[in-house]
């Protein structure tokens, strides 16, 4: 979705410049492009574990309930970014943005996710 929504904020035009321009929309992007960057480097960390031997049920929970969140939000502000042109059936972005919900479902639902990570942290203080 960011792929899509860098590009269309550099071309399409209002008021005689991009859209990109506007903070309302730069900030969108910038914001977007960190939480990817993020989930990124959360599933790296689990990799890394994984390669190393180590626990890593945490990490993986993590990254499996950050980037699933995230994909939410980005694609979410995607949408945002292109308007109603969001949601045209011409472009794939309305069929991206039903698709991302699913990604917080199957594989372990986000709550599923969520006492994964609070058990790992709890179990060793006898919680």
């Amino acid at each position: 979705m960011f792929d899509y929504a860098l590009p269309y904020a550099a071309e399409r035009k209002q008021f005689g410049k991009p859209i990109g321009a506007n903070q309302g929309v730069s900030f969108k992007l910038a914001d977007m492009i960190t939480e990817i960057d993020a989930a990124d480097y959360l599933t790296l960390a689990a990799a890394w574990r994984l390669d190393q031997k180590l626990p890593a049920n945490r990490e993986i929970a993590s990254a499996k309930l950050y980037a699933s969140e995230m994909l939410a939000r980005v694609t979410d502000e995607a949408i945002q970014i292109y308007g109603g042109m969001g949601l045209m059936d011409d472009l794939p972005l309305a069929r991206f943005w039903r698709d991302a919900r699913v990604e917080r479902i199957w594989d372990g639902t986000s709550e599923i996710q969520r006492h994964i990570i609070s058990r790992d942290l709890l179990r060793p203080l006898g919680a």
